[in-house]
């Protein structure tokens, strides 16, 4: 339990927005790099490792973008004016939740810190108040820079990205932090490597760590023609165990064990996959939550679109898509548990 919070931790409070993953891939190098077979990158910046095995040829994967925003423009008092990260547009409300949170600001030269803010208080105006949730032309970024000169001495200009600035913590039973979006599941991919025998495998075993799927399944297309044979897409999942939503809206909760997606907002998944999955989970004790998620996209679907049959593992999260995105390690373990046992098993 404690490794699995330090690799989440760890890989969590690294700054990777999409286009931005090297530090993402640097780190996981290292962590993988004396226990697999080999380590490469294709032009795109994703990271594969062939871990070893043989047989029926199987990729592992999650991505190492995190959801972020990118500059826009610089005013000439040194602030910030940002604009979706993702592959959303300014049709869609920025979300008022994020308003107050700390950021960083990735420049060419520097990286500066700031925070995400919008007029408050005294200054408001009728308007505003009104208005009540913020838009795209009332939030902005201030890293207390004194005018538009010390922006370009760091080289921040439009495009550079922003990202959210926060401490991984656990919180009672919970760890909650930015970049469980899917950093939670490369620390998930690490702990296989590091609990697994390699002698134990009973299928050639690949793992990928795609760039932009933010931005739509970018960097999963390429993995695509690699030539595998089966695929797992490990990604969030959604809780309906909050008050606002409730599990009969979405029947997941924390601590219920891994999901198993059947369907998202594009395709289907493998069923063939799952329902191995399904009855490994249920052989060695680990409990899986069976769902269809809606307003919802994984790599998996882009390797499905390009003819490599796949499926979708999740594990159950809070608040997706925010700073406070919130995980069970309990969870995680339990999603280590149920691909190691799928990929050692004898068919």
């Amino acid at each position: 339990m404690s490794r699995m919070f330090d690799l989440v931790k760890q890989l969590t409070e690294l700054t990777g927005p999409a286009n931005y993953e090297e530090s993402v891939q640097e780190v996981l190098r290292e962590l993988w790099e004396d226990r697999v077979e080999e380590l490469r990158s294709d032009p795109v910046g994703n990271l594969y490792a062939r871990w070893g095995g043989s047989g029926r040829r199987v990729l592992i994967g999650a991505h190492a973008d995190e959801i972020g925003l990118l500059v826009k423009s610089v005013t000439e008092d040194g602030f910030l004016w940002p604009t979706s990260g993702t592959g959303g547009s300014e049709m869609n409300p920025p979300a008022s939740f994020n308003v107050g949170q700390r950021v960083r600001v990735v420049g060419d030269r520097a990286t500066l810190p700031g925070t995400l803010v919008t007029v408050t208080g005294h200054v408001a105006t009728k308007e505003q108040r009104d208005r009540g949730v913020p838009g795209w032309k009332d939030i902005f970024v201030d890293v207390g820079a004194a005018d538009a000169g010390e922006l370009e001495e760091a080289g921040i200009r439009p495009g550079c990205p922003i990202a959210w600035d926060v401490a991984t913590r656990r919180v009672g039973n919970t760890i909650v932090g930015k970049a469980m979006d899917d950093r939670a599941a490369l620390a998930v991919m690490t702990s296989l490597l590091e609990t697994i025998p390699k002698e134990d495998l009973r299928c050639e075993v690949h793992l990928v760590s795609t760039v932009q799927e933010e931005l739509g399944l970018v960097g999963a297309i390429p993995a695509a023609a690699e030539g595998f044979d089966a695929a797992l897409a490990l990604d969030v999942g959604l809780a309906g165990d909050i008050p606002p939503v409730g599990m009969d809206q979405f029947p997941a909760r924390l601590g219920g064990g891994p999901i198993l997606g059947y369907k998202d907002a594009s395709v289907h998944y493998s069923r063939e996959i799952l329902g191995e999955l399904a009855a490994v989970g249920q052989k060695i004790g680990v409990p899986t939550q069976p769902a269809v998620f809606l307003q919802y996209g994984s790599d998996g679907a882009a390797w499905i679109r390009h003819g490599l049959p796949a499926a979708l593992l999740a594990f159950p999260t809070r608040y997706t898509h925010s700073p406070f995105e919130t995980v069970n390690a309990g969870d995680l373990l339990g999603l280590r548990d149920l691909i190691g046992a799928w990929i050692t098993r004898e068919k």
